[in-house]
């Protein structure tokens, strides 16, 4: 997904859909299904990959491939990582190989080395970098765009999550219970302590001074990124997934739940209670493969069967939202009108 934009693996074909007007832009087929699929970072093109290494561009705005690539044999990919901003990204493939290419000079491919696993990684904007962790729990970093690896650090346990702390050349990481604060130049500059279990989830606020953790002790975490200091400790009643996002202006974090489900929370600032924070629970009916919040704030859910926009017009802040309910929580008043947009079947 990305602003405005989602392009979603519909069996041998992929769709993209407009997110603003919920409609099917285009159907994408390419002769082999797809097994991976991506916007670019400038949002321009859609990446495919099939089970064969083959690589195909397409026009957001329509018409057959702009570029085909043959990355090899074993290439059908497991990941698409699309730089910010840009046309660069990197590949992860079946056979563990890491490659780098800038689609406005294909000619530019470059292997980055064999990890086996699932790597999870971060773009750095300040010096065009790609920083990496490995299921060995190794740190590496790839000055760009596509420089050779270097490896910055090795821990016990495998690197579980990166998040790039906006404007620095710094980056958060979980490695185990483990989260780090690591400045890419100076090595580790602290820790965030307090989950007890695996933390497989973690981002940094868009303004860079709170860190976000999620661990399987069921238990989301927040942080100042600067002091460590915890700020919020709260607790979902429902199994917590992998995939997270925070809105543009901070105050809200979504999380994917079990049966189904996405949480809400608010993160505002008042009350002195670190452990009491609002929450709604949106209903997605099927497990959310992918999450985001689009410049307007509105949180966008894509699941195998649909694209879900959720559209919060209610107060931000836990008083204003207490009494809004106090106010409209009664028999004789009717429930908010929900208004739905769905993708209009083939």
């Amino acid at each position: 997904t990305d602003a405005g934009l989602a392009a979603v693996p519909d069996g041998d074909a992929v769709d993209l859909i407009d997110t603003r007007r919920m409609k099917l832009v285009r159907k994408l087929a390419p002769a082999r299904p797809a097994e991976a699929a991506a916007l670019t970072g400038d949002r321009r093109s859609v990446v495919t990959v099939d089970g064969g290494g083959e690589l195909l561009v397409w026009p957001t705005d329509g018409g057959e491939p702009s570029l085909r690539l043959q990355l090899g044999e074993g290439c059908g990919t497991r990941f698409i990582w699309p730089e910010p901003g840009t046309r660069r990204l990197a590949l992860h493939c079946k056979a563990d190989r890491l490659l780098w290419l800038d689609l406005a000079a294909p000619g530019a491919r470059r292997e980055l080395g064999v990890y086996p696993g699932r790597p999870v990684h971060t773009f750095i904007a300040t010096g065009a970098a790609l920083v990496f962790g490995t299921q060995d729990g190794d740190l590496w970093l790839s000055e760009g765009p596509g420089g050779p690896p270097r490896r910055l650090a090795g821990y016990s346990f495998s690197i579980l999550a990166l998040a790039e702390v906006p404007g620095r050349r710094e980056i958060v990481f979980s490695a185990d219970d483990l989260v780090v604060r690591y400045g890419l130049d100076v090595g580790e500059l602290g820790r965030y302590s307090g989950h007890p279990l695996q933390v497989g989830s973690l981002l940094v606020s868009p303004d860079g001074r709170r860190v976000i953790t999620a661990g399987r002790d069921n238990s989301i975490r927040v942080f100042d990124r600067e002091t460590a200091a915890l700020q919020l400790e709260l607790f979902s009643p429902e199994l917590l997934q992998r995939m997270i996002a925070l809105s543009p202006d901070g105050d809200r974090l979504a999380i994917v739940v079990a049966d189904d489900q996405v949480l809400l929370w608010d993160l505002g600032e008042s009350g002195a209670d670190v452990t009491q924070r609002d929450f709604r629970r949106l209903h997605q009916g099927s497990q959310a493969v992918a999450l985001a919040f689009d410049r307007d704030g509105d949180l966008l859910a894509v699941s195998a069967e649909r694209v879900i926009r959720w559209h919060d017009d209610l107060p931000r802040d836990p008083d204003g939202l207490r009494r809004w309910i106090v106010d409209n929580a009664d028999e004789g008043t009717p429930p908010p009108r929900a208004q739905v947009g769905c993708v209009a079947p083939e």
